[in-house]
């Protein structure tokens, strides 16, 4: 004789079949957890999410005496203690079921609907269960008694004996299957006998295959649907997060936050989903809906870019408190990232403390140099401490980077008298935009202001006149200057080929090899360049630095 029988309303499992296909779902459950119940959901075993869960969404229908709700109302009508009696009958029915949460899969077919639906037209009235209870062995209670002594939680059960162990011992849900949980598949494979039962106690057996699958789905099976639907919703996923990414560097913020809105969907606990959502909505001045999403990709991960981005969340709220506590713990998470770091020093710029904004400035840029802002941040910090020669160089090499507000600044406030002299020259070049002689004054002029534009005019230069060598030396020593390094090898080499004796091409060719740290290349170079005469100021100066070198080389580490 069975251990446990239950009965259901045969309408009312019906009626939840029905439910089923309406919400699209494949599957129906037997599940155990405060009550015993069958039930669908529109996402099946993944976890809830997305959206409110709500009798749109689900259906549940509780055995006949297993229902917490009719139990809820026993203690709103009668109080606490009928509450209490009605509670252990209750559980005392319920455990000769199991004593743990167990969820059990079925498929959910036309096949069963339509036998449901025949069999209701037949007279039967009501659904039972009989099994025997459903418990681990005492192999697999001993084995978890022993990961659990000696695991992390080892001083909760330090006092606890085998005896009381599995006495008491039972396996929860960590969030409930009708609160949005997962729908987890048991261990147990139980044996399950489903029969229709009509007026006169008449029993007929369900069938174990409705359309050629069986109609219990054992936990091998269930676990490699598990799988193979993690390997489908991971590609669904990237291709999300493509169409997603696509639109956003469209600028079309609101298709892309759908799209980031269907990744929450497939994993709602993912925060890579509300880490990019955050940022559409960001792009999209939505700031106060940027930082919920933020706030919860960090509740999920605590991951150091969210927490950067959280913070520019909040500087553009003017938040400096907030903004300050979120970069801080981002730099503890990542000490290296050189998005929090400038960030972090340009809020110190803003609170007026230059001296350590510089700090940030200095690591933000050995990180990551090829950032023109980060010198043009740090340039600024300088000049408020008047190290205006600082300054004007750290403008310089964000000019040479191609940020253009540090090139207003060197005209602005460094070179304040160039601009005209500029403007002239594109009134002559407007004219005639082959002048050379103009384009060269208009090369040597920007060279210290905007770099990039006097090495557009040099190159104009030479496509016109290809045999103006000496541009290529005024073109390879910009490069060199800002850091184009295999451009300046290029022209000065090209530069020495034709004037192999030149100490001005051997002295910047020495110094562009120091500047790739080739010393024994650089010295070759500059032993060349003293052997001959300076005829000019500009190879005596040359050579002057070149001895300087030679007479004191930096130290080697």
């Amino acid at each position: 004789m069975a251990d446990f029988e239950a009965y259901w309303d045969l309408k009312d499992f019906h009626e939840l079949l029905i439910k089923g296909r309406k919400i699209g779902s494949k599957y129906f459950f037997l599940v155990r957890d405060f009550g015993i119940f069958f039930y669908v959901r529109d996402t099946d075993f993944k976890r809830h999410g997305g959206h409110v869960l709500s009798e749109e969404t689900q259906m549940a229908k509780y055995a006949k005496g297993l229902n917490k709700e009719v139990l809820l109302k026993i203690s709103e009508k009668n109080g606490e203690e009928a509450y209490e009696i009605e509670y252990e009958k209750y559980q005392n029915y319920a455990n000769k079921f199991s004593k743990h949460h167990i969820c059990e899969w079925f498929y959910l077919s036309n096949d069963l609907l339509r036998q449901v639906e025949k069999k209701i037209k037949e007279g039967f009235t009501e659904i039972k269960l009989t099994c025997n209870t459903i418990d681990f062995s005492i192999e697999t209670k001993k084995r978890n008694f022993e990961l659990v002594k000696n695991g992390g939680r080892k001083e909760y059960f330090k006092n606890i004996t085998w005896e009381e162990y599995q006495k008491n011992y039972v396996s929860m849900h960590s969030l409930s299957i009708i609160d949005g949980g997962k729908c987890e598949p048991s261990t147990f494979d139980p044996e399950l006998k489903f029969e229709y039962v009509n007026e006169k106690n008449h029993l007929v057996k369900l069938d174990q295959f409705y359309n050629e699958k069986p109609l219990q789905i054992n936990t091998e099976s269930a676990k490699l649907i598990i799988s193979e639907s993690k390997k489908e919703d991971q590609n669904n996923w990237l291709n999300l997060l493509k169409k997603g990414e696509y639109f956003e560097d469209q600028e079309l913020f609101d298709q892309a936050i759908k799209y980031y809105e269907e990744m929450m969907s497939l994993f709602p606990r993912d925060h890579y989903a509300w880490f990019k959502r955050g940022l559409a909505r960001k792009k999209n001045n939505d700031i106060k809906g940027a930082l919920e999403d933020y706030t919860k990709s960090i509740k999920l991960k605590s991951d150091y870019q969210t927490f950067t981005n959280r913070a520019v969340a909040f500087l553009a709220l003017d938040d400096k408190e907030n903004a300050m506590k979120d970069l801080n713990e981002a730099l503890k998470l990542n000490p290296d990232d050189d998005f929090a770091l400038v960030n972090r020093g340009y809020l110190k710029v803003e609170i007026k403390d230059f001296s350590s904004s510089i700090d940030d400035f200095d690591k933000a840029i050995e990180i990551a140099p090829e950032n023109g802002h980060y010198f043009h941040y740090r340039a600024f910090a300088k000049y408020n401490l008047d190290d205006e020669e600082g300054a004007k160089l750290d403008y310089f090499k964000a000019a040479s980077k191609g940020y253009k507000q540090a090139v207003n600044v060197l005209h602005n406030v460094f070179y304040p008298n160039a601009q005209s002299l500029i403007d002239m020259e594109d009134e002559i070049l407007s004219k005639d935009p082959n002048d050379t002689s103009s384009l060269l004054r208009r090369a040597h002029l920007k060279r210290r202001i905007d770099p990039l534009a006097a090495i557009e005019d040099y190159s104009k230069i030479i496509e016109i006149i290809p045999e103006n060598n000496e541009i290529l030396f005024s073109r390879g020593s910009l490069n060199r200057l800002i850091g184009n390094y295999e451009k300046a090898f290029q022209d000065l080499s090209a530069y020495l080929e034709i004037y192999p004796e030149s100490i001005i091409g051997l002295a910047e060719m020495g110094f562009l090899k120091l500047d790739t740290n080739d010393s024994s290349s650089a010295i070759t170079y500059f032993q060349e360049c003293i052997l001959h005469e300076a005829q000019d100021n500009s190879e005596r100066e040359y050579q002057l630095g070149v001895y300087d070198y030679l007479n004191n080389p930096p130290e080697e580490n």
